[in-house]
């Protein structure tokens, strides 16, 4: 049995880092059913054109590594907007509760954990558009090739009164839960707590009926008693102790992950029932699949793992996503297989870091330390690989004690 790392606490961290994402070409399709807006939400759909400049502005913060451009990509007058829809606040109770939301730093957390990627090697690309029956988003994929991860960011976009086009929304890993959905149930939560919520707004009743749905799990004694037992390395009872959990606390989805994550330090038979019931309960979300390719690989189940790619290609359809099997290709000797895939999907990614980094791993494995050395040096130029690193990983030491890396090597210096 391993050791239970600790868990993600933050119900909006776990949707930053629950799991692993991937990026893709220009096009439009549909990836994730929402619901429809309303007959007064016309601005959320935009043209073609309007999509494009988004898109560059995105692309231009990125290129030039400006945090600050990154963070007016998104309006705050809409982001709260949505976050208070339906809620009936005084002037002073709305700009207290935007103060609250401000020191939380929920859009500066995330660009700070997209350029933390880049910083650690990662590239930033556009994937699709979704348009027309929905809102209108753009979807970006962030590439970190040394681990490697994939991460999707879904950016709701929308037509300001001036104009411009900006961001009041954002999704992780694809899900039906965005940073404004759990920042408005914080918010509603607090209301009700402090007997605040005006009883003349429309969602009133509705919160205060369903608020013990709405709150979070850790304030239930048992999931707080499971949280720390994971917690204290004892995954074992911890387990044991889910199926007293009620219903109401079993359907969130921050309970699923505490589960799986248990599961994660007691073997692969908890890990598969743990990963079921996820599948079960949120059959849209592709988070658990993703954290579970990862998963399936590490403790050398590798069709397990390329079994987890292929779930989430069905949803996602982006064929970037098959680099992931590369790596567990390689690991059982599926060279042939792992070499077609990365010259096909070269073929529509040429400028991919990662496909670069697989494709040296390819001829390492083949000896072929001519083509190594090139694709290294590419590599080394390009400033996308550090030497220091590579020199350290055992998978990289025959190359490392090659006559031909040691003249290279010489040379790079």
């Amino acid at each position: 049995m391993q050791t239970l790392k600790p868990r993600i606490k933050s119900s909006i961290l776990l949707m930053l880092t629950s799991a692993i994402f991937l990026g893709c070409n220009h096009n439009t399709t549909q990836i994730i059913d929402r619901p429809a807006p309303s007959e007064t939400d016309s601005k959320f759909l935009l043209s073609p054109e309007e999509h494009k400049q988004f898109i560059i502005r995105v692309e231009k913060s990125i290129d030039q590594r400006n945090r600050r451009k990154f963070v007016s990509l998104f309006s705050k007058e809409n982001f709260f907007k949505l976050i208070f829809r339906e809620i009936s606040l005084k002037h002073a109770e709305k700009r207290l509760l935007e103060s609250k939301i401000n020191r939380k730093k929920s859009i500066a957390n995330i660009v700070d954990m997209i350029f933390e990627g880049l910083n650690q090697g990662g590239e930033y690309s556009y994937f699709c558009t979704q348009s027309g029956k929905r809102w209108d988003s753009v979807i970006f994929r962030l590439v970190i090739p040394e681990t490697p991860e994939i991460q999707y960011h879904e950016f709701r976009i929308i037509r300001c009164d001036d104009k411009s086009i900006a961001a009041n929304d954002i999704f992780f890993t694809l899900t039906a839960d965005s940073l404004t959905d759990r920042l408005r149930v914080d918010t509603i939560i607090e209301l009700v707590n402090e007997n605040r919520l005006n009883k003349e707004s429309t969602v009133a009743a509705a919160a205060i009926e369903s608020f013990q749905q709405m709150v979070s799990p850790l304030d239930n004694p048992l999931y707080r008693k499971i949280h720390e037992l994971a917690d204290a390395n004892q995954p074992d009872k911890a387990w044991n102790l889910y199926n007293d959990l009620p219903e109401s606390i079993k359907q969130k989805l921050e309970t699923q992950f505490l589960r799986l994550g248990i599961a994660e330090a007691i073997d692969k038979t908890h890990y598969d029932l743990a990963l079921a019931e996820i599948q079960s309960r949120f059959p849209r979300d592709t988070s658990a699949d993703f954290r579970a390719i990862a998963y399936y690989h590490e403790i050398q189940s590798y069709s397990d793992s390329q079994t987890a790619v292929d779930r989430v290609y069905a949803r996602i359809e982006d064929p970037y996503l098959k680099s992931l099997k590369i790596q567990s290709y390689l690991r059982c000797g599926r060279i042939e297989d792992a070499t077609k895939l990365v010259k096909s999907l070269q073929s529509q990614f040429p400028k991919s870091t990662l496909l670069r980094i697989q494709a040296l791993d390819i001829s390492v494995l083949q000896k072929n330390f001519a083509t190594s050395i090139q694709l290294l040096d590419e590599l080394h130029h390009s400033r996308k690989i550090s030497l220091s690193k590579l020199e350290a990983m055992a998978r990289y030491a025959q190359l490392t004690k090659s006559s031909e890396y040691r003249a290279w090597r010489a040379k790079a210096e």
